[in-house]
């Protein structure tokens, strides 16, 4: 049997055996074997799926030139003979298992290793599937439960928690930026009990050795341990200031933030001066958070130094650079919703309000700043041992998160958008 003029399905009346034309044999055969002996002729592109007497059931769609394989009538893997390239069937739709075409057609399934790329080896069944990367660490995907687990050296372990998927659409990441090693609860000194507390690591196979990649905590995660599914809503604290009174760097109370978050919120505690991670990084670790939990980001609330000329945000950005940060300021537009805010608890930093207002439409967000430079300290929980006083700026009298009526209203001096409602992610 042809497609145009290029071979494809080839049927031995002495034995009754199905084979394949394989457009891209790598050293192998031409013809692989496709059913196992004494299979009707009825013809593998007719449509319906053939039996394929081995476990696995056939089908070859002519319009996408690509053969599907499936058990039990549940699709599993399907390989394109002009791309040369194979997918998979995950609880997300079709997936590429190949990252790019020149693969052999030889099925995959069959329980035996195979390169599908220079250092990538896959060995499938119809229940799962695995994976080696550079002799490293090894993933498994589960199709009944739609969910991933990774080899640590002794056993498999799940990357799920309670069920829920942590890899939204169940894909093999190639150039994957994390992978889960642990959710755990910790009371800690100052965080009611049950804080959830995610860890994101990938190997580096440069060094050897895993990379921290995001790390974030939910103090006050509610009775079910977990982010509720409601609004996706994001804060961050610098770790260290520069005191000039003291001529040195000095932990910032910003990183304890956190632990006065409204329920749900994700904080990361991040250095944005001393060591700076960076803007770029700051938008790839939002970007594992909307990946996580699958939803786009509503408020981000950034506690964090500044001045009158420009603001931390993972590193200095002023007056004079900030246009040389367009293109992440772009990505971050791709993570957070149509009415996305941002509230910047940084001192000054609404006196640059041509910066803002352009930062304001490459991300999407309204942006919420003050300008003056007046501290007040202000008590948002008491019996916390060392930080009964907590600094939150000029930021004495905020509106609840919902802007309710019983709160003090009280606008930041600068919105890009003129608008007084912003949203408050700190208890009281």
């Amino acid at each position: 049997w042809l497609r145009g003029s290029a071979g494809r399905f080839g049927y031995n009346y002495a034995i009754g055996r199905w084979s394949e034309f394989d457009p891209s044999p790598n050293n192998s055969a031409w013809w692989q074997t496709l059913s196992a002996q004494c299979r009707p002729v009825i013809f593998v592109g007719s449509g319906t799926l053939t039996d394929l007497g081995t476990g696995w059931g056939f089908v070859y769609d002519y319009n996408n030139d690509s053969g599907l394989w499936a058990v039990n009538g549940a699709a599993r893997y399907a390989y394109n003979y002009t791309k040369k390239q194979w997918t998979d069937y995950t609880s997300q739709g079709w997936a590429a298992l190949s990252r790019n075409g020149l693969r052999s057609s030889k099925f995959i399934g069959n329980g035996e290793w195979y390169e599908l790329y220079i250092g990538d080896f896959f060995r499938g069944d119809g229940d799962s599937y695995c994976w080696t990367s550079g002799g490293h660490e090894r993933y498994r995907y589960e199709f009944a439960s739609g969910s991933w687990s990774y080899w640590t050296g002794s056993n498999w372990s799940s990357l799920t928690y309670n069920g829920a998927a942590q890899n939204p659409d169940c894909r093999y990441l190639y150039n994957a930026l994390f992978v889960e090693r642990g959710l755990r609860l910790d009371e800690g000194d100052h965080a009611p009990a049950g804080r959830q507390e995610l860890w994101y690591q990938a190997y580096d196979y440069a060094s050897g050795g895993h990379v921290l990649r995001a790390w974030w905590k939910i103090h006050n995660p509610g009775a079910d341990k977990k982010w509720s599914g409601s609004d996706l809503n994001v804060a961050w604290g610098t770790t260290r200031h520069w005191n000039s009174i003291e001529s040195e760097w000095m932990d910032d109370v910003n990183q304890h933030y956190g632990e006065f978050t409204k329920e749900d919120v994700v904080f990361f505690a991040e250095d944005f001066e001393y060591y700076p991670i960076g803007f770029a990084r700051m938008v790839s670790m939002m970007t594992l958070v909307r990946d996580y939990y699958g939803k786009q980001i509503r408020t981000v609330q950034v506690a964090a130094n500044g001045d009158a000329t420009g603001w931390f945000m993972g590193e200095w950005m002023d007056r004079w650079n900030y246009a040389s940060f367009q293109t992440d300021w772009e990505r971050w537009r791709g993570l957070v919703t149509t009415d996305a805010q941002i509230v910047s608890l940084h001192s000054q930093v609404g006196c640059n309000s041509p910066m803002l207002i352009a930062i304001g439409g490459w991300s999407g967000c309204a942006i919420y700043a003050n300008t003056n430079i007046t501290y007040t300290w202000c008590s948002w929980l008491y019996g916390s041992g060392d930080l009964d006083w907590v600094w939150n700026g000029n930021y004495d009298n905020v509106t609840w998160y919902d802007n309710s009526p019983t709160s003090i209203q009280r606008s930041f001096e600068l919105s890009t958008t003129a608008s007084p409602n912003y949203r408050w992610l700190f208890s009281l």
